[in-house]
């Protein structure tokens, strides 16, 4: 409870900053990028040049 009610007066505090000096409005910690996961990309086509020599 006592976390929550400290995030949202950071949040109050980040917005009224915003106002007094213009400066560029904070991302609330849920709308934030999140990391993309890693893909690992496909194996290329060509075939390697052991199966060429056979």
């Amino acid at each position: 409870m006592k976390k929550k009610c400290e995030q949202e007066l950071s949040v109050l505090e980040a917005l009224r900053l915003h106002r007094e000096f213009h400066l560029p409005r904070p991302v609330p910690a849920d709308e934030q990028e999140k990391p993309l996961d890693k893909v690992k990309e496909p194996p290329r086509a060509c075939r390697s040049r052991e199966r060429e020599e056979r």
